[in-house]
């Protein structure tokens, strides 16, 4: 808490009478750590970034997150009236586990030959790619590897498609990942993948390096959490579509 809050940070959250010293929902807006007052640079920025959203376990399933969203934004816009899009940098925090699983599986994805032949030849000519592909990122070396990542970018990026959109909680219509579940929960859309978003060691243990951009469209949020929640409906971009 000390190291999030200070100057040029700010956290909202919505309190509630029976107890107020419990935020119920909040979500933090991390500015620059070095200046109290907004310069002409974010002055004139287009996109705001969520931190962190997070909420009590005991409201876990009331749907606060989006009315939370929307009063910072109205508060965001006031300040800085240029922000017009709110989206967040996400992790993938249980990707690496599913991933270990779905290699053991059958596996039926489409990729190219040259890609499949790439897999074989880092993980040491195995006959199976999946095999190959484990062992590869079994070793973890391949981050620290220009040769390595560019090869593993375009599988694992549509491995990290297929686990948000189409892998769901076991006998559920709703996504698999936590962090997916919280935001289309909340209205948001899937805007983007990010390679290489987070290559800290817990960063590239979870989710192999990859983030996500959750899009918070300001129209299209009670839509999209209707949707979400009646139909396991999950609104996506072109640029997550051309994955694969």
């Amino acid at each position: 808490m000390k190291k999030r809050l200070g100057p040029g940070r700010r956290c909202f959250g919505f309190f509630h009478r029976s107890a107020p010293l419990e935020p119920l929902v909040f979500v933090w807006d991390i500015l620059d750590p070095n200046k109290l007052v907004l310069d002409e640079t974010v002055q004139t920025a287009d996109t705001a970034v969520f931190y962190s959203i997070n909420s009590q376990p005991g409201v876990s399933g009331v749907d606060l997150g989006n009315f939370l969203i929307k009063r910072v934004v109205g508060e965001v816009q006031s300040e800085m009236p240029n922000i017009k899009n709110f989206v967040t940098l996400s992790p993938l925090p249980k990707f690496s586990f599913w991933l270990n699983s779905f290699l053991s599986s059958k596996v039926d994805l489409e990729l190219e030959k040259s890609e499949l032949d790439s897999i074989r030849s880092l993980g040491g000519n195995h006959l199976e790619w999946p095999i190959a592909l484990k062992n590869v990122l079994t070793a973890r070396g391949w981050i620290s590897d220009p040769q390595k990542r560019s090869i593993l970018k375009p599988i694992l990026l549509k491995l990290a498609k297929i686990y948000l959109l189409d892998v769901k909680r076991p006998n559920s219509i709703y996504a698999y990942d936590p962090v997916a579940n919280f935001h289309l929960r909340n209205g948001a859309s899937i805007y983007s993948l990010n390679w290489l978003g987070d290559t800290s060691y817990n960063g590239v243990r979870s989710s192999y390096g990859i983030m996500c951009n959750y899009n918070y469209i300001l129209d299209q949020i009670e839509s999209n959490n209707e949707a979400y929640l009646k139909r396991g409906e999950i609104r996506f971009s072109r640029d997550v579509s051309s994955l694969y």
